[in-house]
């Protein structure tokens, strides 16, 4: 994609961003320097997958050896609180008719702090 092409794509965005904060109530003022932001973010690279930094992490697996040791140092005790507790949200969750991809995703979201 040329840089040009790109302009227009982030401007195409910007727009369509700042008219839905209108409409969700943001002043227009406010949902320029929003979508201002993330325009200015996302022509510096973001939003464009992980970093290669990120994918090297992912792909990190824990060997059988460190989860052996870290096994042995969290009690069996909060392992079956932790549990029970994951079992009961993903039951209200799903109760309140969130589907099982969703529930999924916030659980990974949860677990990686990235709520």
């Amino acid at each position: 994609m040329k840089k040009s092409e790109l302009r227009d794509a982030i401007k195409e965005s910007f727009k369509s961003l700042e008219k839905k904060l209108e409409k969700g109530g943001k002043s227009k003022i406010a949902a320029e320097k929003i979508a201002g932001s993330i325009a200015a973010k996302k022509m510096h690279g973001a939003g464009s997958g992980p970093t290669a930094k990120q994918k090297a992490r992912m792909d990190e697996e824990l060997s059988g050896d460190n989860f052996e040791r870290m096994s042995g140092l969290v009690f069996t005790r909060d392992i079956e609180n932790m549990l029970k507790a994951a079992e009961s949200m993903m039951k209200e969750l799903t109760d309140d008719g969130y589907e099982a991809s969703e529930v999924h995703e916030f659980f990974t979201k949860l677990i990686s702090n990235d709520i």
